[in-house]
């Protein structure tokens, strides 16, 4: 699925990519059918690809909840 979401036809491409620099590292592992496999988280990847293509937004900087004002 990152791979997918990152644009790569296949895991052996996004591979390649983390090798060189151009996809995120995977954020942990995970055990399936007895053999570990990397894993990405979501924020992780769409940070790269912020921080890749210089990719600035506003929107996180205002998505802060201000406890304050809760109150």
């Amino acid at each position: 699925m990152a791979a997918a979401y990152l644009d790569y036809a296949t895991t052996g491409q996004l591979l390649a990519a983390v090798v060189r620099g151009e996809a995120p590292r995977p954020t942990a592992t995970r055990l399936r059918n007895g053999k570990r496999e990397p894993v990405w988280a979501l924020d992780a990847c769409r940070s790269f690809v912020a921080n890749h293509h210089e990719i600035r937004s506003d929107v996180a900087a205002t998505a802060k909840e201000d406890i304050g004002a809760l109150l």
